[in-house]
């Protein structure tokens, strides 16, 4: 079996805050997903958002969520990338430590990691 990840959409908000979808894939089947957005304003502004992390459930409990965020993220390397997990989500959690994602702050339902 052989797995990549590779860009599936690019869109510009109107907000010009750019959203890149990358899909992971097993020979050519989807298996995953996962979106980074650059954030241009704020408290985050010039980091990356990670959102809408997903492993498809056939695929679930395979050790594949860290791979591919490991693949989608060796092409963020020298940028700074955060996200927001709920707290009660422990297998997401453990795949965010594996890509060495680090606690930064919480609320009384959210984690926010960055890396």
């Amino acid at each position: 079996m052989g797995y990549k990840c590779k860009i599936t959409e690019i869109e510009k908000g109107e907000s010009k805050q750019y959203a890149t979808a990358y899909t992971y894939f097993s020979d050519d089947k989807p298996i995953g997903r996962v979106v980074l957005t650059k954030k241009i304003a704020g408290k985050w502004k010039d980091w990356y958002l990670l959102s809408n992390v997903i492993i498809y459930p056939e695929y679930r409990g395979l050790g594949l969520c860290d791979k591919m965020l490991k693949c989608v993220l060796k092409k963020y390397i020298d940028k700074k990338v955060y996200l927001e997990v709920e707290e009660n989500n422990i297998p997401a959690i453990k795949c965010y430590t594996k890509c060495e994602f680090k606690i930064k702050d919480r609320d009384k339902k959210n984690i926010v990691m960055i890396k």
